[in-house]
């Protein structure tokens, strides 16, 4: 099963210019909650370079998932994005979301994107 928004999103990519601001320790205006550790990440240049990213890195729609309300977090949301690794210039993520039984997030799609691609995503969401 695809991610059709997903898809959508990648194949329209164009380089985002923006200024992040952070508020209650997350950015504001983005898809996805993300923490302010990764103000540097998501800074724009004329090419975000994959090396921001780290492998394990994880993205979750809500702040729930960052905190210790993680079951509340797979009930009412759940889906999380991950850098699982690279690939050459170009960056492989993880799509997840909860199962069936909302007791944990399984792999429902895994692609190549650019770091650019990546914040899109997180920002516009899937």
């Amino acid at each position: 099963m695809g991610c059709a928004r997903c898809t959508e999103l990648i194949d329209s990519v164009t380089t985002l210019s923006m200024s992040v601001v952070f508020k209650n320790g997350f950015a504001e205006g983005f898809a996805f909650a993300i923490p302010e550790a990764f103000a540097d990440a998501l800074k724009q240049e004329d090419k975000v370079k994959p090396e921001r990213f780290k492998i394990g890195d994880t993205f979750y729609e809500s702040p729930e998932g960052y905190e210790s309300e993680w079951g509340k977090y797979l009930k009412t949301s759940g889906r999380t994005i991950q850098v699982a690794g690279f690939d050459k210039s170009d960056l492989v993520i993880k799509i997840l979301k909860p199962n069936k039984s909302k007791t944990e997030v399984v792999e429902i799609e895994s692609r190549k994107v650019s770091a650019e691609q990546l914040i899109k995503i997180l920002k516009q969401g899937l």
